[in-house]
């Protein structure tokens, strides 16, 4: 009977830690409003009830890459349900992370009863590997532009979670429901999906060489689809244009692994360290799905850098096989995780392992700490059991300060810099969490709180484990809607009068500079250039060039800055130019917008003619130059009529 009561109070206690741990999740993943790539299926939607005003948008018009998902069709009903843009986006981010944790706890549950464990043991465990997946960023792509379990509008989410989970039924054995959910995410999102379809395939091939015919015939199938030209697959012989491609290196580069930075490779070689380690640790299944995940990796970043970067195909370029890291960056951490809980009591070299890999994790993207200390861990861990009686024991002190050292150094520096930016920021801006948590300064403490609570002999008392979730909720509830004041003015879509009384009459295109959202959200017309419709150029070539044309034409006007083109090169300081010139640059244009809208610093007073309209609530940008980084406050703006009716 103790025995019993003692078995439910530990059931009651993961239960209690389970809820911190998704509270924890929640304030490290805040949401930051309709922005990014929310934007374009969250608006795409929107102007689906407004084809000749907002519908007109040419990114509407010639991108239909939403299309290819039933998310569209969810957001589509939940607008029509008269719900706004904003509560329809906020509802979905908050539905795809609360999903999207679930399938990570289930994964990592699946992965440790693999090996062994009991029920109760395995799910305390996979808690804490839960953990480490929520304290280190999950970014994947080159230049971090996309990461897993974003908290956005988006369809990504949603199809990551459903592969988490067929990973789980899939080392459970549950092979109908593994196919269920990847079905799932094929409808949800197909390039997520096919990463995740590739990690199955290489799993299945491990158990059943005669799967290697499936993919033969799937190879086939593909490429006789081609040539008889049948659409999307005819794309796989079309070659990228020389045009098309100097706009997509500049604009969205991490299409091409080329270009991607040393940086990039370092953080996926201390990946693929942490796989070769955990692999070893690991026995049975969960070692082979490891292994597929480092197998398909490979094979996708060799597909994209020979069909994408060298041979250059449309297709190809469009399924980014690379998108398998995704997989990577999720199950990576677990794997330290994994890591944490094995090696901490195991030989002295053991210790060092975990430490020498703790750093690199810590500074995975310094190429000259992480590197030398990936390959410390990795001869460290096949030699060490030889070498454990001439390993001193001063070298694990050692090694364990030069973790809360790097700790220190690698969130320290840069959070004292955003803190001091913040500090010099004009009036009325508020800290957004989602800043500071880029710089994952919670990783260490944190992952060092779950794997002592999981590794200590004594019980946590429940009560504690209780005032601790409840605690966490509560942060998370006042936290998580990270949006500043002027992004939730724009979609509660209520535009200021006077700002709307400015404007000519009409639907007709409207150019916002430095913006986008406003002209979508406040005045529910067409963008005639924006940096958001640059974001999936690969989709569409006509799109790609009609924005390309634009955007270097305020360009050369002084209208907008060069990352405008170029988004990843920072350069010096840059400053609009406001003059009657710049303005009619565009203006005559034959397909001139119908107005402008410029935001106006303190002292600017814009060209001649214009009007000056100030909307109440400030906006807050970070300018990041060669020389420092300074934010920028506006609520004026300048708005000059062009007369243009396209």
């Amino acid at each position: 009977m103790i025995a019993s009561e003692s078995h439910s109070r530990t059931w009651l206690g993961c239960a209690f830690a389970t809820i911190a741990a998704f509270a924890i999740f929640l304030i490290l993943h805040p949401y930051r409003g309709i922005i990014g790539d929310a934007l374009i299926y969250v608006t795409r939607e929107v102007a689906r009830f407004d084809p000749n005003g907002l519908g007109r948008d040419f990114m509407f018009v010639s991108d239909r890459q939403t299309d290819f998902t039933i998310y569209a069709r969810l957001v589509g009903w939940l607008l029509n349900q008269h719900l706004s843009p904003g509560a329809v986006a906020q509802g979905l981010a908050f539905a795809a992370l609360a999903l999207w944790f679930a399938a990570a706890a289930l994964f990592a549950f699946a992965l440790l009863r693999t090996q062994d464990e009991t029920p109760l043991l395995a799910w305390r465990e996979a808690i804490v590997i839960t953990i480490f997946v929520a304290v280190f960023p999950l970014t994947y792509a080159p230049d971090a532009t996309f990461s897993a379990a974003e908290a956005l509008a988006i369809p990504r989410p949603f199809a990551e979670a459903l592969v988490l989970a067929c990973f789980a039924f899939l080392l459970m054995q549950r092979g109908g429901l593994a196919a269920a959910c990847l079905g799932g995410a094929f409808l949800v999102h197909p390039l997520m999906a096919l990463a995740g379809l590739g990690v199955v395939y290489v799993y299945l091939v491990a158990g059943d060489r005669r799967w290697l015919w499936a993919g033969a015939a799937g190879l086939v199938t593909l490429v006789a689809a081609a040539l008889a030209d049948v659409p999307l697959a005819n794309q796989l012989f079309v070659h990228l244009d020389p045009e098309w491609r100097a706009l997509l290196e500049k604009r969205t580069r991490y299409l091409f692994l080329g270009l991607a930075t040393g940086s990039f490779w370092a953080s996926q070689l201390v990946s693929l360290v942490t796989f070769f380690i955990c692999a070893r640790v690991c026995h049975g299944l969960a070692r082979r799905l490891i292994v597929s995940t480092i197998v398909a990796a490979l094979v996708g970043l060799l597909l994209s850098y020979l069909f994408a970067d060298r041979w250059a195909s449309v297709l190809i370029l469009q399924l980014q096989p690379w998108r398998v890291l995704w997989i990577a960056s999720v199950l990576a951490p677990m794997a330290m995780g994994i890591l944490a809980l094995r090696l901490w009591h195991g030989t002295r070299s053991d210790r060092l392992v975990l430490a020498c890999l703790a750093i690199a994790w810590l500074a995975r993207s310094e190429m000259e700490l992480s590197v030398p200390l990936c390959l410390t861990a990795f001869v460290l861990h096949l030699e060490g059991d030889r070498w454990n009686d001439r390993i001193s024991s001063i070298w694990g002190p050692i090694l364990w300060t030069s973790v809360v050292g790097t700790w220190l150094l690698m969130t320290g520096f840069p959070l004292y810099s955003l803190l001091n930016s913040i500090w010099r920021a004009p009036p009325g801006l508020r800290l957004q969490l989602s800043y500071v948590w880029t710089l994952s300064p919670l990783a260490l403490p944190l992952g060092a709180l779950a794997v002592a609570w999981a590794l200590t002999p004594r019980r946590v008392p429940v009560a504690l484990l209780s005032l601790t979730s409840l605690v966490a909720i509560g942060l998370a509830a006042v936290t998580w809607d990270d949006r500043p004041a002027f992004q939730a003015a724009l979609e509660a879509r209520e535009a200021p009068a006077e700002l709307v009384a400015a404007l000519p009459p009409g639907k007709s295109p409207v150019l916002w500079l430095g913006g986008g959202k406003e002209t979508w959200y406040w005045l529910a017309r067409p963008n005639w250039a924006a940096a958001i419709q640059g974001a999936a150029l690969v989709f569409s070539r006509p799109t790609a060039l009609k924005w390309r044309e634009r955007a270097a034409a305020l360009v050369r006007a002084g209208l907008e800055p060069p990352q405008l083109l170029e988004p990843w090169e920072i350069g010096a300081a840059w400053s609009r130019t406001l003059t009657a010139e710049a303005f009619g640059t565009v203006c005559r244009r034959s397909d001139a917008p119908a107005a402008i809208v410029a935001p106006l610093s303190a002292d600017e007073t814009g060209p001649p003619g214009a009007r000056i309209v100030s909307v109440g609530i400030p906006a807050f940008n970070l300018r990041l130059s060669t020389q420092n980084m300074d934010w920028e406050r506006t609520d004026r703006y300048a708005v000059l009529s062009c007369g243009g009716t396209n």
